[in-house]
């Protein structure tokens, strides 16, 4: 998903004139390179932002595994069962089902109720 990014050039004379054909070009030429930094710029920070945004699902993802685990060993419940109860305790707290993982991840303590 390509976004368009905007820019200006302001270019100045020291003569009041409006400029030369040649000058225009010259000035149309540089800015369609100046574009250039800028948009690789725009992009590099679109993927840093996007990796950031994969590495904090894949975390997610293995705290969720490690309560799912834990769970499905100590209530001999199925993967999908396991998740099911992580979710309603998260939709019952109003907490996001990763907190819930960690929380119960590292305290070992599952509220049933």
């Amino acid at each position: 998903m390509q976004e368009l990014v905007s820019g200006a050039l302001n270019v100045y004379r020291r003569a009041p004139a409006a400029g030369s054909e040649r000058t225009r070009g010259l000035a149309s030429r540089f800015a369609a390179y100046a574009v250039v930094p800028v948009s690789n710029m725009y992009l590099y920070e679109s993927a840093v932002e996007r990796a950031e945004h994969l590495q904090a699902a894949l975390d997610s993802r293995a705290v969720i595994d490690q309560a799912k685990g834990i769970l499905m060993e100590r209530f001999t419940l199925t993967a999908d069962q396991a998740f099911q109860a992580l979710a309603r305790i998260s939709m019952d707290s109003n907490t996001k089902v990763r907190h819930v993982a960690m929380r119960f991840v590292e305290t070992g303590e599952f509220p049933t109720g």
